[in-house]
């Protein structure tokens, strides 16, 4: 099932720029609700630098330099790896409303809505997105439960 009438994504990102978005969200996600050693943390903190560095994506979004700092201060031994999570945390949310955005406007889902599609597996589909990440973004749209 697709929406071959919308052309909203036209004017949009990528597919391959919406999974980089919904990727790095969910390592972030991860990090924050995992049990992790410091040798886990420090590899996945790891991880999303690299990623961060490897993807123009990120830097378009503003959001290279900001969580990249945030990553390499809980890397200082003396960090309160509380208040780091909770700097993270705060990134998290202010991206994620932007990556919602970013993958899928208001517009988009509003139109599929309007067609019948409400459910968020179905959704998941049509967008190519995962489920949870469509749930949130019906969520933060106003779509949801």
């Amino acid at each position: 099932v697709k929406l071959e009438t919308c052309n909203c994504k036209d004017s949009r990102g990528t597919k391959m720029e919406s999974s980089l978005i919904i990727h790095l969200m969910n390592m972030v996600k991860e990090y924050l609700t995992g049990n992790w050693t410091e040798e886990e943390a420090l590899n996945l903190r790891e991880e999303m630098k690299q990623m961060l560095q490897a993807n123009e994506i990120y830097e378009k979004l503003g959001w290279r330099n900001e969580c990249i700092a945030i990553l390499e201060k809980a890397e200082d031994s003396s960090c309160d790896h509380e208040k780091e999570k909770e700097a993270l945390k705060q990134w998290y949310l202010k991206a994620s409303r932007q990556a919602y955005e970013e993958v899928i406007s208001f517009t988009e889902l509003l139109y599929a809505f309007e067609m019948g599609y409400k459910d968020a597996q179905v959704l998941s589909e049509i967008f190519d997105i995962p489920e949870d990440f469509m749930e949130e973004c019906m969520e933060y749209y106003g779509f949801g439960d």
